[in-house]
């Protein structure tokens, strides 16, 4: 049975902007990559669940601090003129389930004394948000990730860069006692996987629609999702130090996936829609 999972697109639209924006502006993947890498390089080998994207998400909005920003910002709402509008505004923008019962206007009549009883009711309030930000990070980074996985692009520069990373440290990693069993004897390169896990084709094949990415064939009518005459291609091949991540495979067709072998890191931006807004009918 599907599991149905609880999302703050609002919260996850942000942090997902943020990411692409720490990415392609700043030094944060090679950050990330310098300090996590030890932990994380049998990723790069065995898929997991818990992708590298989901690693680089949860480093940006730590790194960010934006639910201590959120906490903070509740911390220093002392305005009892503005208190309702923002607080009713920041609720609605960040999707918080807190339902608030308070008599605004003895809270401006109090001044925000902190004594009276409209005043601890309020700080119980501010508890239950602030409690709520620091306990939401798997809500947003979910839905943040759930909208950067569609975006071909964005995963194709992600394993670049990864691959770049790679071959400038190659040497040092094949002949390190920690790293080498992470590479094959012959080609030097990361171990291929030889088995991709249903939960992962599965994915794959939804997230592309059944289509294979570069020609756009539809497959669905030829196979099933997970038995028939498809391919799991590596978005940057591991001959040119790309990783069996799950984050760098795309759905190919045979034909496709030959002719582009390890030629390149190819994929497409192109998308199913689902209706055509200049269609009349």
């Amino acid at each position: 049975m599907e599991q149905h999972a609880l999302f703050n697109y609002n919260f996850g639209t942000e942090l997902a902007n943020y990411v692409l924006r720490s990415f392609y502006e700043g030094e944060t993947f090679y950050e990330f990559w310098e300090k996590e890498h030890g932990q994380l390089f049998e990723k790069l080998i065995e898929p997991n669940k818990v992708t590298l994207i989901h690693d680089y998400i949860t480093y940006v909005l730590e790194s960010a601090g934006m639910i201590r920003a959120g906490v903070n910002f509740i911390n220093h709402l002392k305005d009892p003129e503005e208190l309702e509008s923002s607080i009713d505004r920041y609720k609605r923008e960040n999707d918080i389930p807190v339902n608030m019962k308070l008599d605004f206007e003895k809270l401006k009549q109090c001044r925000m004394c902190k004594k009276c009883n409209e005043c601890l009711k309020w700080g119980g309030y501010k508890e239950e948000i602030i409690e709520y930000l620091e306990n939401k990070q798997e809500e947003i980074i979910d839905p943040a990730f759930n909208i950067l996985i569609y975006n071909k692009t964005f995963l194709r520069d992600f394993h670049e860069a990864l691959a770049t990373w790679i071959k400038k440290h190659h040497t040092q990693l094949i002949n390190s006692n920690k790293f080498k069993r992470y590479f094959d004897l012959k080609t030097k390169k990361l171990t291929r996987c030889t088995y991709w896990p249903k939960w992962l084709r599965k994915g794959v094949f939804f997230r592309d629609k059944g289509r294979c990415v570069i020609n756009r064939e539809d497959l669905t009518g030829l196979i099933s999702v997970l038995h028939g005459d498809y391919h799991m291609d590596h978005i940057v091949p591991l001959d040119l130090y790309g990783n069996n991540d799950p984050t760098n495979l795309q759905l190919l067709c045979p034909a496709c996936n030959s002719t582009k072998g390890s030629t390149g890191s190819f994929t497409s931006r192109y998308e199913v829609p689902l209706w055509e807004a200049s269609d009349p009918d």
